[in-house]
């Protein structure tokens, strides 16, 4: 008999694919990749691991269809803004949430309505953030030293104005006629936009954000621009870069004065640089890149400057994992860190999220669901010396602010790890002396809800009577939230033959052997990945083999989950198998 057959996977950078890539075994991507990741968060390292959970913030009342801005002064002074129909909450990024829920440190009213809120830009500057839509005048939101917060209705002096065909000038905006975008670019204020010039933007005066005074013998002046282009289409957003970039509905611009001067009304010219067009999702910086949703909302668009040929080249990044975004995308965000990630919030209410390292050739895409919830806006503020991770979600009526947990490896506690948030919307109890018995958020309610005791998973218990969830042993450190399936599956194995391609033959998988990292648990096709007769207990780094067996589809698919609201950290997968029956 033959020996079997091996082919080892010792990376996943390229994330979930598309099925249509399914029988290219002849391209990188296929050895590299996934048919499924689901809650399996790609490192650009190369393993997977188990997302990490959400934290439990605030609920937010009224619940209504809310969205969440990022306000950062710097990496210390950091906050999140949640806009919903009428009202506005302001909420420190930073600092511990144990035992409940966190209050905001200030709120107000706003002149939005729920359906505009996903329409709405914004710019800020230190202490100040203009907000942007075509129906509403700008409005300004203000910090003050004393800590105290204003939202206003932002005064311009004098009212901005354009030349018109007849060489007189004329006001810009007026009711339901406001700029839908809103950028800094060259020491200017520029909004851009509006329903009655929609090609049009209009720039305030050199270091003056809200003075539209016009002399056209003048370069520190306010001045305004028309996008030339083949057809009408609206400014849909203005990005600031090495360029200002003018996104509209149709082909994206590139303005920039002559010789690297900044632009001014005696010196600015417009290039075409692609004709993807843009979709109402305000676009975000990664780096050198400026990402933006294509007018469809169906795929994701990087531009980046190409200092040789002096334009912005067009990629698709999501082209491999097309088939994510059947569900349009409505916002988007970016960590840096402790993992770069771009986090694309889809209509259907789950993320297709993105590992996304130039450095290090990873684009790879994973897939975030969250356990009962919808997920509707997602926003990323700094916390020092990490990126911090704020979702709103929908759970049944309610709504709640959550922050996705930073300290996600595991570090020792009480005989395993650290009591892990590996659930969403968690809460975290800290007692002394140990209880048996923990009271759960009435919010948890007509649910599964699981626990963390001192680092053991303890089994879930649906809607936990009058409140209270009983615990197996005392406890010190307890977390309860709502538990999620991690689900890995890597691509079929190609195991070649004598004629070439393994492709059409039946496959049997006999065993696989995975590398795990800083672990506990887990399965394939439901075997246990580490043996439980091994003796093995808590946190483990090593190679574990897994005895598999079956000629049919299903069987030789692998599948690795994680079903207990613990780590799972897979570095490599080696396959061995036969398909000579």
């Amino acid at each position: 008999m033959a020996a079997p057959r091996f082919k080892p996977q010792t990376n996943f950078t390229g994330g979930e694919i598309t099925p249509l890539l399914r029988g290219r075994i002849d391209i990188a991507a296929y050895q590299n990749s996934l048919a499924r990741a689901l809650n399996a968060q790609v490192l650009q390292h190369g393993g997977i691991r188990r997302r990490a959970g959400t934290e439990h913030v605030s609920q937010v009342t009224p619940s209504m269809r809310t969205r969440a801005l990022p306000f950062i002064y710097n990496r210390e002074q950091a906050y999140v803004i949640l806009i919903t129909q009428g009202l506005y909450f302001v909420y420190v990024a930073g600092g511990e949430v144990a035992g409940g829920s966190v209050s905001p440190i200030a709120q107000g009213s706003v002149p939005y309505y729920e359906a505009q809120l996903f329409e709405l830009d914004y710019a800020q500057s230190e202490d100040t953030m203009i907000i942007t839509h075509a129906q509403v005048a700008p409005q300004v939101l203000r910090r003050f030293p004393d800590g105290t917060w204003q939202m206003t209705t932002a005064v311009f002096t004098p009212p901005p104005t354009r030349t018109n065909d007849d060489g007189q000038e004329q006001y810009v905006w007026s009711d339901n006629n406001w700029p839908r975008t809103v950028t800094f670019h060259d020491q200017r204020a520029i909004y851009g936009g509006s329903a009655a010039f929609p090609q049009e933007f209009v720039a305030s005066a050199l270091g003056i954000y809200f003075d539209f005074t016009r002399d056209p013998d003048s370069d520190v002046e306010s001045f305004s621009y028309k996008i030339q282009s083949r057809q009408q289409s609206a400014i849909e957003y203005l990005v600031s870069d090495e360029s200002l970039l003018v996104l509209t509905r149709s082909a994206e611009f590139a303005l920039r004065g002559s010789n690297d001067a900044a632009i001014s009304p005696t010196n600015i010219r417009s290039k075409r640089q692609s004709g993807h067009g843009c979709a109402r999702v305000r676009p975000i910086e990664v780096d050198d890149d400026i990402i933006m949703v294509q007018r469809e909302g169906q795929a994701v668009i990087s531009l980046k400057f190409d200092g040789s040929a002096l334009r912005y080249v067009a990629e698709d990044v999501s082209l491999l994992a097309e088939h994510l975004f059947k569900s349009r995308a409505v916002d988007i965000s970016y960590a840096r860190r402790p993992v770069p990630t771009g986090y694309v919030v889809l209509e259907n209410g789950h993320m297709a999220c993105c590992t996304l390292d130039r450095s290090q050739n990873v684009i790879g895409w994973w897939r975030w669901e969250s356990s009962y919830g919808i997920i509707e806006s997602v926003a990323v503020v700094p916390e020092r010396d990490t990126d911090r991770v704020f979702l709103v979600v929908r759970r049944g009526p309610r709504r709640f602010l959550e922050r996705v947990r930073h300290d996600y490896f595991p570090s020792p506690y009480v005989g395993g790890v650290e009591s892990m948030l590996q659930t969403d919307n968690s809460v975290i109890y800290e007692f002394d002396p140990p209880v048996t018995a923990v009271a759960v958020p009435e919010w948890m309610s007509g649910y599964y809800v699981t626990a963390v005791a001192d680092g053991e998973a303890i089994d879930p218990v649906y809607n936990p009577t009058n409140g209270i969830y009983a615990l197996p042993k005392p406890a010190k450190r307890i977390s309860v939230g709502l538990n999620y399936l991690m689900e890995a599956v890597p691509m079929p194995p190609e195991f070649p033959t004598q004629a070439g391609t393994g492709q059409g033959r039946p496959v049997r998988t006999i065993r696989a052997v995975l590398k795990v990292h800083e672990s506990i648990g887990g399965t394939v096709n439901d075997v246990p990945i580490i043996d439980p007769d091994s003796g093995i207990t808590g946190v483990n780094s090593a190679e574990h083999e897994v005895t598999l067996d079956g000629w049919d589809q299903d069987k030789s698919q692998m599948v690795i989950r994680q079903r207990e609201p613990l780590p799972l950290h897979v570095l490599s997968v080696t396959t061995y198998g036969d398909n000579s029956p």
